[in-house]
Parts: structure tokens; C-alpha cells; sequence
């Protein structure tokens, strides 16, 4: 895939600019579309130049196959959009710290001030790795006991929340740190035209900021 297999950092270097560019595409919403269907030129934005490199770049990486103009995913590039939540939680979420990374090292900017995370990325990221990973667990736990609330601390979005009580018929109570996690939370829940409670603001000194949660119930 490079022109001198024996040398590690071409892997790093690929490995960095694939997670960008399915990060980039799954932040425009344009990744779902490239698995479902592929992705033209035209379809990514006016920047011909950029467009059209970054679909060659997916080709030569063996994650696309152009077929009549059409970039489809190889069977590789659907094993990376099948664990795409990594890549948003690393790339989306914690791209402004790795960037800054020496900057905490020496103290120069202090996490959470100066430089934070895009929490709204990491529980869009965190939201789809633990459906893929964690949800059969949960439920496999979860089947084996009776309840009709369940409460996810650090909830992000809401997504397994979300599942657990669209498979089980109960109630639930999200609550996490950030107030555009909940309020997705609360969004997708409103597209699902499920009912949800207020948020409430509770301060941590702990955490340097305020948990939010929400309410939500299965029933319509």
C-alpha cells in the first residue's frame, strides 16, 4: 500500500489520513452514503480538486472501487465504516487535543480550558462502538433480569439507552457531562416521537462542570 512496506511510519501516516478523511465524511454526512450507495465527485462539495483526490486517495488505499464514475466501498472499506465509531471518537472528538498535545504536556493550555474535546463527536463515536460492542452484552445481562428504568451515566447521545428501551418497553434516565449530548439525546428520541422529560443542571465540581440528564420513556 506504500512504496517501502519495511518502514512503519507509512502505516501511522496512512492510518491518520484514513481516519480524517471517514471522520471528515461521517461529519458532513456523506458516510453513510458511501456505504450504502458510493459517493461521486459531485457529491462531496464544489472543491473539484479536494473531491476528487480524496476519492482517488480512498481507491489507492483499497477502500473504494470507482465503477462508472461511482466510488463504492471495497470489502475493506466496509470493515472500517462498520467501526467507524472509533474513528469519529478519535478523530472528531479528539482531534483538537492530540493536536495540542504538547501544549498539555508543558502546561501551556490545560484540558477542558484552553483545549477540549468535541463532545458532541466523541458521543456520536462512543454512541456507535458500544452498539457494536457493548449493547449484546448489555442485553444478554439485562434479559436475565426484571426491570422497567433503567439509568445510563455518561449516556452521550443516548443511542444504547435509546435501544434499551426501545427492546425492552421501559423507562430511562440518560445523564452525561455534556448539555449537546444530551440534547441530541433528546432529538433523537423526538424523531422516534417518544416522550422526554425536562434536563436538569446538577453542579460537580469533580468534573469542572454540570451533568445534564434527561427522561425517556418508550410509550408514544
Amino acid at each position: 500500500m506504500h512504496d517501502k512496506p519495511g518502514r512503519k511510519v507509512f502505516d501511522y501516516m496512512e492510518g491518520y489520513v484514513v481516519c480524517a478523511v471517514y471522520s471528515g465524511l461521517e461529519r458532513i454526512g456523506k458516510l453513510d452514503r458511501f456505504a450504502e450507495h458510493g459517493l461521486t465527485a459531485d457529491d462531496l462539495g464544489s472543491n473539484a480538486f479536494l473531491t476528487e483526490a480524496t476519492l482517488r486517495y480512498l481507491s489507492q488505499r483499497g477502500l473504494a472501487r470507482e465503477e462508472g464514475g461511482v466510488h463504492r466501498p471495497t470489502d475493506l472499506g466496509r470493515e472500517l465504516y462498520a467501526d467507524r465509531g472509533y474513528l469519529n471518537w478519535l478523530s472528531g472528538g479528539y482531534g483538537e487535543p492530540l493536536h495540542a498535545f504538547g501544549d498539555l504536556l508543558t502546561g501551556a493550555a490545560t484540558f477542558g480550558e484552553q483545549v477540549d474535546r468535541d463532545v458532541r463527536w466523541v458521543a456520536v463515536g462512543t454512541a456507535l462502538a458500544g452498539g457494536k460492542d457493548l449493547r449484546p452484552y448489555v442485553m444478554d445481562l439485562l434479559n436475565r433480569i426484571e426491570f422497567s428504568r433503567a439509568a445510563d451515566l455518561g449516556c452521550g447521545n443516548g443511542h444504547l439507552l435509546i435501544s434499551l428501551c426501545r427492546a425492552t418497553g421501559g423507562n430511562g434516565v440518560g445523564i452525561d457531562i455534556s448539555a449537546d449530548a444530551c440534547a441530541e439525546a433528546r432529538r433523537r428520541c423526538a424523531a422516534r416521537a417518544w416522550r422526554t422529560g425536562s434536563t436538569s443542571c446538577t453542579p460537580t465540581p469533580a468534573t469542572r462542570g454540570a451533568s445534564r440528564s434527561w427522561r425517556t420513556s418508550s410509550s408514544r
